[in-house]
């Protein structure tokens, strides 16, 4: 409960600093306004899927993003960290081919067991819920761990696991993603988005740089699909 302030003019004349005290508690109800509203047109923005995620960003408008460089926090190390699992990981990130080429393309027969080794879920895909594929391709912001996690999804099961969630940055995701990705693997995910639920509205409003992107990703790859 608030605390109950008192009158700043009395017999005695103005109470300054009761009257510092309704100055400094209007500004930060102003702030506290203006922080909400604007978190709240920058959830329009964004588009998001559901009210619960509108609501959590209104929430978080007072937090602020973190100034120093996480790499650079000397953090703690937990026992289990020094386990053998990021060292694999670690190679599998710099695995080369005989010819000493860095391999980076996701293809048909290697996709499964560099999944294993990544950061990414090691949920079997065909038992992953929708709520579940759609918090992971929310939380992924690498275009070749998105190779890794949509190289093992169905191309039959995208409309079940999108639902009605699918956003423009999905969209734009997956094809960042199927850039590291043999055609016959990235394509029948791509032809199959076309039939994901609200996938024309959510194409209406792809940025003319999105539309773009998508244009050079598949003339760069020479893929014969017509997307837009």
């Amino acid at each position: 409960m608030p605390k109950k302030l008192r009158p700043v003019v009395t017999e005695d004349g103005i109470d300054f600093k009761e009257l510092e005290q309704v100055v400094n508690n209007q500004l930060a109800a102003d702030a506290k306004y203006d922080r909400e509203d604007a978190a709240k047109f920058r959830a329009v923005n964004q588009r998001v899927a559901t009210y619960d995620e509108f609501e959590n960003i209104v929430k978080g408008a007072h937090l602020s993003p973190m100034k120093e460089d996480v790499a650079n926090l000397q953090l703690k190390r937990t026992h289990w960290s020094s386990s053998g699992r990021s060292d694999t990981r670690r190679r599998e990130a710099h695995k080369t081919d005989i010819n000493g080429t860095k391999t980076d393309e996701v293809s048909d027969g290697d996709q499964h067991g560099k999944n294993q080794d990544s950061s990414l879920p090691d949920k079997h895909e065909s038992k992953m819920t929708s709520v579940e594929f759609i918090k992971t391709m929310n939380a992924i912001k690498d275009s070749k761990e998105m190779a890794l996690f949509i190289a093992n999804v169905d191309p039959e099961r995208l409309n079940f696991l999108f639902g009605k969630n699918l956003s423009d940055e999905h969209i734009m995701s997956i094809f960042r993603g199927a850039t590291h990705m043999t055609p016959s693997k990235a394509l029948p995910i791509i032809n199959k988005l076309k039939s994901v639920e609200r996938f024309d509205m959510v194409c209406m409003f792809l940025s003319d740089g999105d539309k773009q992107e998508i244009q050079s990703i598949i003339s760069d790859n020479s893929w014969e699909i017509d997307f837009l």
